[in-house]
């Protein structure tokens, strides 16, 4: 009895194994290699934040010009408006575009 009721575990166990994607092996190599070089440029990319020596991750963003990834530096960008202007525009640029202007005096304290 504990024979039959085994069997029949495997055989429904086999029944539930995922079917194997049948494409060609080259449309699968060619996926992955596509997928691979769209891995190694973001590794790239985000590998050159280190071109940043004197800024704090904490205060690197990913900001996009024309649809290309920058680095942008939250605490420098004040100091470079034409950057600030050509950043494509979401709610953190458009922020600091109505920030920057913003000057603080000893007796605003």
């Amino acid at each position: 009895m504990w024979a039959l009721a085994a069997r029949n575990f495997e055989n429904s166990r086999s029944q539930k194994v995922k079917k194997v994607d049948m494409r060609s092996s080259e449309e699968n190599n060619k996926k992955l290699q596509e997928e691979n070089k769209r891995l190694q440029e973001e590794l790239t990319f985000y590998k050159s934040i280190s071109n940043f020596p004197n800024s704090l991750v904490g205060n690197m963003f990913v900001k996009y010009i024309d649809g290309k990834k920058v680095w942008v530096d939250r605490q420098n960008i004040s100091h470079n408006k034409e950057l600030l202007e050509s950043l494509d525009k979401d709610r953190d640029v458009l922020e600091w575009i109505e920030n920057k202007n913003i000057t603080f005096k000893d007796n605003d304290w």
